[in-house]
């Protein structure tokens, strides 16, 4: 596990904590095209997250467009290995 990378150090926001295993598979999720966006709800293989937060967390640390399921640069950043 890589919980070296963190939003704060890699971004510069107010986001603090490592990312999460969780926020990890979502991001490895959306990087492998297994993800959507539907009516404003994060759908990965056609289910509904149950993290019904993890699109809005991921996208206010900058890790995934808002509204989308495409990472940022610096998502595709956290995901590559240390």
């Amino acid at each position: 596990m890589s919980a070296t990378v963190t939003p704060s150090t890699v971004l510069g926001t107010d986001v603090t904590g490592p990312v999460s295993p969780r926020d990890r598979a979502v991001l490895a999720a959306v990087a492998a095209g297994r993800a959507e966006v539907r009516a404003g709800a994060l759908l990965i293989d056609g289910r509904y997250s149950a993290d019904q937060f993890a699109l809005a967390r991921l996208a206010r640390a900058g890790l995934l467009t808002p509204g989308t399921a495409r990472l940022t640069a610096t998502g595709t950043r956290v995901l590559q290995p240390a």
